[in-house]
């Protein structure tokens, strides 16, 4: 989860915007939202009387230990307000 604190570092200092251009459009952006779209997904098939096995739990687990680089990377996307 480090990427996520260099972006939030590239993005802060970047008063031109490049760099969120770029994530933006290339897809990068898209991709983080998607990813946080599917986790959400598979945690809910995880409420079901037959769960799935436990992988999707413990990579949530993995990432959710690093939301406040994701809530810090996500909150910069906000304040800029092109993605």
């Amino acid at each position: 989860m480090l990427a996520f604190a260099v972006l939030d570092t590239l993005i802060s200092v970047d008063t031109e915007k490049v760099w969120f251009g770029h994530l933006s459009s290339h897809g990068y952006l898209q991709h983080i939202v998607d990813s946080l779209l599917q986790d959400d997904d598979a945690l809910r098939g995880m409420l079901s009387p037959q769960p799935e096995p436990l992988r999707t739990l413990y990579i949530f687990q993995s990432k959710i230990v690093h939301t406040p680089l994701y809530l810090i990377f996500l909150l910069q996307v906000v304040r800029y307000g092109l993605g």
